[in-house]
């Protein structure tokens, strides 16, 4: 018998060498090889060394696949779930496939711990969802990705589905400038986990309050099944982590890339992975190949408040308020009708009291005050539509590209001149994505180049990093206090007059913003800079800045902004003007006008790619 095993294992080996199987896209893709454009592969992005069953198959595909082959033919033990057949169930299943593969099968049903994880072959569908960007934490700055086994399609049942996330091991109260250097250069490891759905729900939604789409693939049962067997694989296994390229979005991508054979769901010409990019990837296969069976969006705590919120009346909004404030007499002469409604934005009003700072207490004497109120009205909610209620809301599929390439052309002082403007990663106040943080503001590496009269070409400014994030107060209810803030590290001109005398700025901005309805936004900040011109000392300045943001509709959106600066020997006032009009998903055109030491007035055009 062991001499009929040798030989079968040994017809085995010789044919996957026939075939060159270890060269093969999908065996890359399943040991987590990245390959060269040349074809040439290199070094697996696991670290871990239990991940290969070869003493070099971290870097070695053809010795790993022979010594997998090898692997699966030792004897199987009273404990199946040691084997390498349990453990490499993915592996062991292409290998059947790419094989004349004769002997007796092992069931995958004796894989009991596999089985069972894998909700005993239950799993109908698989999800990929999108959490919007999130300005608490730079590794979630542009979105996150994660994927959801769906067993049923019952709503209340899906909250039990296992998700899968994939991101760093962060040691607990990690110092930020650690966290984002060693997230920057690799000097974290990462891996997938597992968890309920509603622990992500309520992590993202809840907690973070970020919005969440859910675009459920259109995989046949044979995909969705290689698709587990190849996670069960990983799960247990660490690899390196970059918060710019080996991130979430590179690493699901990857995943969805080895059942569609798909090679571009994002580009590896670019020095970043975003989870966003991988949605317009898989649209643009949708519009081919049917890849989208269905997409759904999943409000947060937060949108679900504020859009109950805008939805009600002047005289609603204002019985809510008087009842938050203990005052509920023009809450209880009401229309029945009118209280559920009010009563409904006060339930999710008293859920975000008690995950904000110093405010449980009130949340809870509040709850039970709503509560004991609903009881004394009929059973029966509202209706709602829901469309209506989030109307702004698109997938991220739908909003522009993270690169931008501007050319504007302008007076200053009344000599013309133009610019060239380039962004790798961005978007800022007035972009029309709607899965950013709104009015807030990001870019890395953002520079503009100035060309006079005469066709010279110098550079006018660098932009490092510029990050925004206005938080607007959006109801003036007790515990709707966010501040804003802003940090900045640039090479430009500190006085407008001067083309010449660079300066390296760094600095921090610390204010308050207000919603003054459901288009526009007032904000007030301080801003502190150092600035350090290298033939002279560092300076310290001081900026109050104010500004306002609006919609128009749709297409339009525009800004003014006014800030008087001051630093030890001068001070001046600088006022920015900008409208923006959309084109199309990845263009825009713009007009700027700016009064301070000098007058400026832009015309530009902007693409998004």
């Amino acid at each position: 018998m062991a001499q009929t095993h040798a030989k079968e294992l040994q017809a085995l080996v010789n044919e996957a060498q026939l075939y060159e199987l270890h060269k093969a896209p999908y065996w890359s893709r399943l040991l987590q090889y990245d390959t060269l454009p040349s074809g040439k592969t290199t070094q697996s992005g696991v670290t871990s060394e239990t991940f290969f069953l070869s003493e070099n198959g971290a870097s070695n595909p053809a010795v790993e696949l022979e010594a997998t082959l090898r692997a699966f033919y030792t004897p199987i033990t009273d404990d199946p779930n040691k084997h390498p057949r349990c453990i490499f169930p993915a592996r062991y299943t292409w290998l059947k496939q790419k094989l004349n593969w004769p002997g007796v099968d092992l069931p995958i049903e004796s894989c009991s711990r596999y089985w069972k994880w894998a909700n005993q072959g239950k799993t109908q569908s698989i999800s990929l969802f999108f959490a919007n960007g999130y300005m608490e934490n730079p590794a979630s700055f542009f979105g996150h990705a994660l994927i959801r086994f769906n067993t049923s399609q019952s709503e209340r049942s899906e909250l039990f589905d296992t998700t899968i996330d994939y991101g760093a091991v962060i040691p607990e109260n990690e110092n930020a400038l650690i966290y984002i250097s060693k997230g920057l250069f690799g000097g974290y490891s990462a891996g997938y986990s597992d968890q309920k759905f509603y622990h992500k729900n309520h992590n993202y939604g809840e907690s973070q309050l970020r919005d969440l789409w859910e675009y459920e693939l259109n995989l046949n049962p044979e995909q969705i099944q290689m698709l587990t067997k190849q996670l069960w694989e990983l799960m247990p296994n660490k690899f390196t982590y970059y918060f710019t390229i080996k991130n979430c979005g590179s690493a699901i991508a990857s995943l969805l890339e080895s059942l569609t054979h798909e090679e571009k769901l994002y580009s590896r010409g670019r020095p970043w992975v975003l989870p966003s990019e991988m949605f317009h990837k898989l649209h643009q296969l949708d519009e081919t190949n049917g890849l989208i069976k269905r997409i759904s969006y999943h409000p947060s705590r937060y949108t679900r408040f504020t859009s109950r919120f805008n939805s009600l009346s002047k005289g609603n909004k204002l019985a809510l308020k008087s009842y938050v404030t203990e005052e509920p007499e023009r809450f209880y002469e009401l229309e029945e009708t009118a209280k559920k409604e009010v009563l409904l934005v006060l339930l999710d009003y008293s859920n975000l009291l008690k995950a904000t700072p110093n405010h449980e207490r009130n949340s809870i004497e509040l709850r039970n005050r709503i509560l004991k109120d609903r009881l004394q009205l009929s059973v029966g909610n509202p209706s709602e539509n829901t469309t209506v209620l989030y109307t702004e809301k698109n997938p991220p599929h739908k909003d522009p590209l993270s690169s931008m390439l501007r050319t504007t052309i302008g007076t200053l002082n009344g000599n013309s001149y133009g610019t060239l403007q380039y962004r790798p990663l961005q978007y800022d106040a007035l972009s029309f994505g709607s899965n950013q943080a709104k009015y807030s503001a990001l870019s890395f590496i953002d520079s503009t180049w100035y060309v006079n009269e005469k066709g010279t070409v110098s550079l006018d400014s660098l932009d490092v990093l510029s990050i925004r994030a206005i938080n607007p107060r959006t109801t003036g209810l007790p515990g709707d206090s966010p501040y804003s803030w802003a940090l900045t590290l640039n090479y430009s001109d500190k006085a407008i007059a001067c083309q010449h005398c660079k300066t390296l700025n760094i600095g921090a901005g610390y204010g308050s913003a207000w919603e003054l309805n459901s288009s526009v936004v007032f904000y007030a900040m301080l801003n502190a800079y150092i600035n350090r011109n290298f033939a002279t000392n560092a300076e310290l300045s001081l900026a109050p800045q104010i500004g306002i943001f609006g919609q128009m509709n749709a297409r339009i959106k525009w800004r003014a902004e006014f800030k008087h600066e001051t630093d030890q020997t001068n001070s001046y006032d600088l006022l920015e003007i900008e409208a923006r009009f959309r084109l199309s998903k990845n263009s825009d055109v713009l007009f700027y006008f700016e009064q301070g030491l000098t007058q400026k007035v832009d015309i530009g055009f902007s693409v998004y790619f």
